[in-house]
């Protein structure tokens, strides 16, 4: 799937889906299995390295914290249900 943004980036998603578990401090919990593919300029990617490197984490980790606080803000601010939130929360 490729979509186009307003600034004339591509973006280019590929999807993938398993459904493994795993025990955390006694708690079955879904694990991260979804891969996400998107394409960047060197720059963008380089300074996102620099970035999660000053935070201290991997570069996956950095862009999914990112990634999921934009959504969550743009989510409710358009009166829209978050997902992720939800399974978070049927979880406990």
């Amino acid at each position: 799937m490729r979509l186009y943004l307003q600034n004339g980036i591509a973006v280019e998603l590929s999807i993938h889906q398993h459904y493994n578990l795993r025990v955390v401090d006694g708690d079955i919990c879904a694990m991260k299995t979804e891969l996400l593919q998107i394409r960047l300029l060197p720059e963008e990617k380089a300074s996102f390295q620099k970035a999660a490197d000053l935070a201290g984490i991997p570069l996956s980790s950095w862009v999914r914290e990112r990634l999921r606080r934009l959504a969550r803000t743009e989510l409710i601010d358009a009166n829209q249900r978050v997902p992720f939130l939800e399974a978070a929360g049927a979880s406990k």
